[in-house]
């Protein structure tokens, strides 16, 4: 009886420590499972939602998406310009300019500092449109779990890198908000699903 009691206290003490070690102290990370759905706009959608990455009680990230007969559109906006949006560009001719900014698609363990480029305040993280001459079909839309990354600007002139699991259905109708974690050293980077 007291060799499985010093096993399980063996074993408890080597689980905790592991996990302890997994865990990055200057890493501050939530399940924040939040879901966001549209509201009827007339014959439309409309989508409408805000995010605190770091908790801190400021809001980082605006969700707005609009669902149409002819177009689907969900963006990340900033709040206040308090956060950016690392991004790439599609082109879409019919766009202004040529080109949508739209979100980068993070893979696990990518570093993500103050070298990474294209930090923009408004990205498009799923458009479908028709309602042009040429059509266009882009982002996470039923594409599964997808990383985000972020960068939160504070007033103090230091930048926090953060990354943001997100899931948006296929119809757009649903954004699932998974997780989300922000590394709390100033102007110090973060690996996409580090905790």
């Amino acid at each position: 009886m007291r060799k499985t009691i010093l096993y399980l206290a063996a074993s408890l003490l080597a689980f905790s420590c592991k996990k302890g070690d997994n865990n990055d102290p200057t890493i501050t990370d939530r399940v924040v499972n939040k879901t966001i759905t549209p509201i009827p706009v007339g014959p439309n959608f409309m989508i409408s939602d805000y995010l605190d990455v770091d908790n801190d009680g400021k809001i980082d990230i605006n969700f707005f998406g609009q669902i149409t007969d002819s177009t689907k559109t969900l963006t990340l906006k900033t709040d206040n310009d308090s956060t950016v949006i690392l991004s790439g560009y599609t082109p879409y001719a019919s766009y202004p300019g040529g080109i949508v900014p739209t979100t980068k698609d993070m893979a696990p363990n990518t570093f993500v500092d103050v070298s990474s480029s294209y930090w923009i305040a408004v990205s498009y993280t799923a458009l479908v449109s028709t309602k042009k001459t040429k059509e266009i079909n882009t982002g996470f839309h039923g594409a599964g779990d997808k990383y985000v990354a972020l960068k939160l600007l504070k007033p103090s002139g230091q930048d926090f890198y953060a990354w943001m699991l997100i899931n948006v259905s296929e119809d757009f109708k649903t954004i699932l908000v998974k997780e989300v974690a922000a590394n709390t050293t100033p102007n110090e980077g973060i690996k996409i699903g580090e905790k």
